[in-house]
């Protein structure tokens, strides 16, 4: 039987997870990505196994991250305590003065080394609460270990975005021999069409394998798609491509997975 872990997590002040398309600027997402909820997860998961960040997977370079794939192969979320069109991105003018490059015997009329001021992207919104729902690969996965790192989540997206775990859950979930569901957690577009309800569209990095990979120059797009993020619950038409899981926790209802999640 799959089962899921569900994560209650509460932000301090909000987030910052920069958008992939950007160098010089640095606007963030409008809303987390799955992609950051895996590394909020993989993040205390390797520091107790003393893993480092990078790990070298037949011969490519990637970030640690992508071994949580095997584990847990995909992530969905909810805005538990706000509505999701409150949140809006704030623009701060910073400069990074720890480089050499900035400080100040480098700014001078005409030096090689100035450094023009950036802009940073984030979502401030203090105690905002994610439901987020982990779905665990199959039954030999050690669920313990999980679970103690879905309890230490300390940060989503940059360092400075403090998080903490409010509640943690393990559950059964069956899949629906379904092709419309109601759902209340974000789900992409690939995967189910909205039929009823409010929602709101963004575009998001998907939980896939290449995403995580590192050194090597590739088009970000291929791995985002259009995400819907429910109001608060939305009536969708399942694709060939989608699956539904209803989780044993009257609440929860149904979450919206790729099919291979269900049936590898």
């Amino acid at each position: 039987m799959p089962r899921v872990l569900r994560v209650v997590v509460r932000l301090h002040w909000g987030y910052s997870v920069k958008h992939p398309l950007y160098s010089a600027g640095q606007p963030s997402l409008r809303f987390p990505p799955p992609t950051s909820l895996l590394g909020a997860l993989a993040y205390p998961l390797h520091l107790r196994e003393a893993k480092p960040e990078m790990v070298v997977v037949g011969g490519n370079l990637y970030s640690s991250t992508v071994e949580l794939l095997d584990l847990v192969p995909w992530v969905c979320y909810r805005i538990s305590n706000l509505d999701p069109r409150s949140l809006i991105e704030t623009k701060d003018i910073s400069r990074v003065i720890i480089a050499p490059y900035v400080r100040g015997q480098y700014v001078y009329p005409g030096s090689p080394n100035i450094w023009a001021v950036q802009v940073h992207g984030k979502i401030y919104a203090p105690t905002l609460t994610l439901d987020i729902v982990y779905v665990v690969a199959n039954s030999k996965v050690d669920t313990a270990k999980l679970v103690q790192a879905a309890w230490s989540i300390a940060k989503l997206g940059v360092k400075e975005a403090i998080a903490n775990t409010v509640n943690v859950e393990l559950l059964d979930a069956t899949p629906a021999n379904k092709k419309v569901v109601e759902t209340r957690y974000a789900f992409p577009q690939t995967l189910a069409a909205p039929l009823e309800g409010g929602y709101v569209v963004s575009r998001l990095p998907l939980p896939h394998r290449d995403w995580y990979r590192l050194a090597e120059v590739r088009d970000p797009s291929t791995y985002m798609d259009d995400y819907i993020l429910p109001i608060d619950r939305v009536k969708a038409r399942l694709s060939g491509k989608g699956a539904a899981l209803k989780v044993e926790k009257q609440e929860l209802g149904y979450v919206i997975v790729p099919k291979e999640v269900v049936s590898p």
